[in-house]
């Protein structure tokens, strides 16, 4: 399954905590509520990676600044120093600035530039364990096949991947006598007869 590998993104990539470029729309205020139209952030992961993080709009509770409510978020991560990409998607996130506590819900994509989708519609991905545990279904479609469970996890920092509970795999076997020169003959019916029916 290394192919995955760009599901691991996930448990390092943390703009949120970072220096960056950070341009915002017009900000209002509701009630105890800060929000922010068309926030967008980018920067470098480890200082050659780079990260664009937008949402329709970001929003605080001027009584708990830590927590920020993010809705419709997208990002575009790159995951190694070959260039790949991911792209993530969820109509609507709370990050704990305090904690380093991302939760996204709803409509949560994962697609990478090698053409491996993870869809959940829910992921909580603790940066500072380097964790990430979905308890909803979740499905994964790759080259090779899909995989469905009915929860998932990733752990160790991206290096063991977990599904878990009613797991369903679909995996396309290698092609075999893929011409006629490869198809093996029949073996030979003794009595002498044409034993194709």
């Amino acid at each position: 399954m290394l192919a995955v590998v760009f599901l691991f993104a996930l448990t390092w990539f943390n703009p949120f905590a970072r220096y960056g470029g950070i341009s915002i729309g017009p900000i209002s205020v509701s009630g105890t509520r800060v929000v922010m139209d068309a926030p967008r952030l980018r920067g470098f992961q480890d200082e050659t990676r780079p990260y664009e993080v937008t949402a329709e709009d970001a929003s605080q509770d001027v009584r708990e600044p830590h927590l920020v409510d993010l809705r419709e978020l997208r990002a575009n991560i790159t995951i190694d120093d070959a260039g790949q990409t991911a792209r993530i998607e969820a109509a609507s996130g709370r990050f704990d600035t305090q904690s380093e506590y991302l939760v996204l819900e709803r409509d949560v994509r994962v697609v990478s530039s090698t053409g491996y989708v993870l869809d959940l519609s829910v992921a909580d991905i603790d940066f500072g364990a380097g964790t990430v545990v979905s308890d909803a279904p979740v499905s994964l479609t790759f080259t090779e096949g899909t995989i469905k469970a009915r929860s998932m996890r990733i752990s160790d920092g991206g290096d063991v991947i977990s599904f878990e509970g009613g797991v369903e795999s679909v995996l396309a076997a290698p092609r075999l006598g893929g011409d006629a020169q490869n198809v093996a003959p029949a073996p030979a019916d003794p009595s002498g007869t044409d034993s194709t029916r």
